[in-house]
């Protein structure tokens, strides 16, 4: 496969993993008929990928399976890539466009959908297309565990959606156990693939066990152990590099392994609110993902995934009675002996007034 072609793979591959991420990230029931329509469509277009990287003449079949999955994106409003669009917004808190928006849901809704069967025609018109030695069973769906390179890529993306899932659930032990291990084991595979030693998996452990107790500093101390995990991450590919002699992967390792995948295992960006110091790993009920911070002088705060909600000012945050509605509840923050109202599910404060009559409410 030329430099060209490699590189359209990469970044095929690339956009159908921020898809699943993104599938995977929006259901709250993941037993629900649509979600595993949704893990269909992506174990198909994966298949349709990794066979069309080897111009597959055969790959009419993964297509054509795939084919009522890419209608009902078309006919059901986009569906995923709506989400995406909406994300965009959210982790970079740049101001809503509805032109960017529909850009970012027709480019992903055109790649994931229109481009591979584009591709496809490409090949038989240019004559390019072969019959390699794919099985039929490789084409219907085995080649995800058959095919050396396809095995590869296969493993490494199910290391990611687990450690994505981890990081959704924030369950302490699961995300100390994905954080210590998704690292060390896609470096592991990614030698396995390259045919050379992954000797230096254990100066990755060090890096994520540095990453992970990063969180309960603040300030400082903060900066530097991340500096120092980053650091230790780059030895390690440096090495790799040496090995392989491959610039654009060594790069992009840099920054998955470095940065996104353990990220995704503690399901947050730790990079973000460095001055304040998570208090303790556990979240805020029933909001996984809003962690309780501290200045380390006494004073407690708020924040998400993505960032800062409430500065480290208060002397207690307790929740509070259930709004209307099950999932939105309110917290009762202490200060001076005063209370203020946080409504986590809207993210504002509310008055005393309109808390107490919620809570009338709720009771009646």
């Amino acid at each position: 496969m030329n430099s060209i072609k490699l590189k359209f793979h990469f970044l095929d591959l690339t956009i159908c993993a921020v898809w699943m991420l993104f599938a995977c990230g929006i259901y709250g029931g993941w037993l629900t008929p649509a979600f595993v329509i949704i893990m269909l469509a992506m174990f198909y277009r994966f298949v349709v990928s990794l066979s069309l990287s080897k111009m597959e003449i055969r790959s009419w079949l993964p297509l054509l399976i795939f084919a009522p999955f890419a209608a009902w994106f078309v006919f059901s409003n986009h569906y995923i890539t709506e989400h995406i669009a909406d994300y965009f917004f959210h982790l970079t808190h740049i101001e809503y466009n509805n032109v960017i928006y529909d850009v970012i849901v027709y480019f992903f809704l055109l790649w994931l959908v229109a481009v591979p069967y584009i591709y496809y025609l490409y090949l038989l018109i240019r004559k390019k297309a072969l019959r390699t030695e794919l099985t039929w069973g490789e084409l219907v769906g085995a080649i995800l565990w058959r095919d050396r390179q396809s095995q590869t890529i296969s493993a490494i993306l199910m290391v990611m959606l687990f450690a994505f899932i981890s990081g959704l659930t924030m369950s302490a032990r699961a995300c100390q156990l994905m954080c210590f291990a998704a690292v060390p084991v896609t470096y592991w595979l990614i030698c396995r693939y390259h045919r050379v030693s992954a000797e230096k998996a254990w100066v990755l452990v060090m890096a994520m066990v540095t990453f992970w107790y990063a969180q309960i500093q603040a300030g400082v101390w903060r900066v530097s152990l991340l500096f120092l995990s980053f650091a230790l991450v780059i030895y390690v590919v440096i090495a790799l590099y040496q090995k392989i002699k491959k610039v654009q992967l060594s790069i992009v390792l840099v920054i998955y392994l470095g940065i996104l995948l353990p990220s995704f295992s503690i399901g947050y960006n730790q990079y973000a609110c460095t001055h304040y110091a998570r208090s303790g790993f556990h979240y805020l009920e029933p909001f996984k993902g809003i962690l309780y911070i501290t200045d380390g002088k006494g004073h407690y705060g708020l924040r998400d995934r993505y960032g800062l909600l409430i500065e480290p000012e208060y002397e207690s945050i307790r929740v509070g009675e259930k709004l209307t509605s099950k999932w939105s509840h309110l917290y009762i923050l202490q200060k001076d002996g005063h209370k203020k109202y946080y409504d986590v599910f809207n993210d504002k404060f509310v008055q005393e007034t309109e808390a107490a009559k919620r809570m009338e409410n709720e009771r009646k």
